[in-house]
């Protein structure tokens, strides 16, 4: 029995609540790291939560969670780059900077997986991609200097450390593609989130266990909530459905939104002030973007990074 498609209109705002969710997600969980927990404890969280719920989740419907033999070493080192690096490196780096100059310097992912795809063959090298590669690392070294030759800013090591995190997940999402193409992309996260258990461990353990949780205030468990049931699943699950209906490109296009979001949250809130070097970089990294994402057909696009 065939699937009756969605309106356009219902693709779109699914999402643009999805680049909401991820828009919020910044400043969500600032809120908690590191005045409550600390990063590495919020990903283990994160990770067994999401490991758990998928895993009832397969069991409930009884999917099938064989992997062949031959694909097992990628599927740990997909969970070395897009759990362990990744999320330890975001919000180790979210601790240390702004929402702001978090959510611009993520729009760089599809950057990263066109050059990663260029050293491995995958792509071929223009003269717009290029420029677009160049542009992109230029916006970054702005955002991250804003304006001084030399690395001193307050928030530096903290950018440094998102832009590992963008650097990790790209080369994920180029090497985890074939896995989602060949298995069910849930059974792919379930042994992803699952392996990133033991990667995460030895860094929240001891976190978890000193966390006075009887005194911890309501939002941080709230905050902590969101950040499984709304950043990962929910939003995970959108992008996926939107996909069937649509094309990678458009997927993530909804990403420049996202900086968007947490800029205007920061403002509001008081937590950073928009420089014009913050307006350049932005300018720069959403053009390296633009050039970079234009394709003949976007069928095989890779999906681009979002928190």
């Amino acid at each position: 029995m065939s699937v009756k498609k969605p309106a356009g209109w219902v693709v779109h705002a699914a999402l643009l609540l999805v680049a909401l969710i991820y828009g919020f997600n910044y400043s969500i969980a600032k809120l908690v790291i590191p005045h409550y927990l600390e990063p590495s404890s919020v990903i283990l969280l994160r990770v067994a939560a999401v490991s758990l719920l998928l895993g009832l989740w397969h069991i409930g419907r009884g999917t099938p969670l064989s992997i062949e033999p031959a694909h097992r070493l990628r599927l740990v080192v997909c969970a070395l780059l897009g759990v362990v690096l990744n999320q330890l490196l975001f919000f180790e780096g979210l601790a240390r900077t702004t929402a702001t100059n978090a959510s611009v310097i993520m729009t760089m992912s599809p950057i990263f997986v066109l050059l990663f795809s260029l050293l491995m063959g995958l792509e071929k090298p223009t003269f717009r991609r290029m420029t677009g590669i160049f542009l992109g690392g230029l916006g970054g070294y702005v955002l991250i200097t804003q304006g001084q030759w030399a690395l001193q800013q307050a928030n530096v090591w903290g950018d440094l450390m998102v832009l590992g995190n963008a650097l990790s997940y790209s080369a994920y999402l180029v090497l985890v593609k074939p896995l989602m193409r060949r298995y069910h992309p849930l059974v792919v996260m379930f042994y992803l989130f699952t392996i990133g258990i033991i990667g995460v461990f030895p860094f929240g353990y001891k976190g978890l266990y000193a966390a006075e949780w009887q005194q911890l205030p309501w939002f941080v468990f709230a905050s902590v909530a969101y950040v499984v049931l709304a950043t990962t699943l929910t939003a995970y699950s959108l992008n996926a459905w939107a996909l069937q209906y649509t094309h990678a490109s458009v997927v993530g296009f909804y990403i420049y939104f996202q900086p968007l979001v947490a800029a205007t949250l920061d403002l509001w809130q008081g937590k950073a002030s928009l420089t014009v070097y913050t307006v350049m970089a932005a300018l720069l990294i959403f053009t390296g973007v633009f050039l970079v994402s234009i394709q003949k057909s976007t069928k095989n696009a890779p999906l681009v990074k979002k928190g």
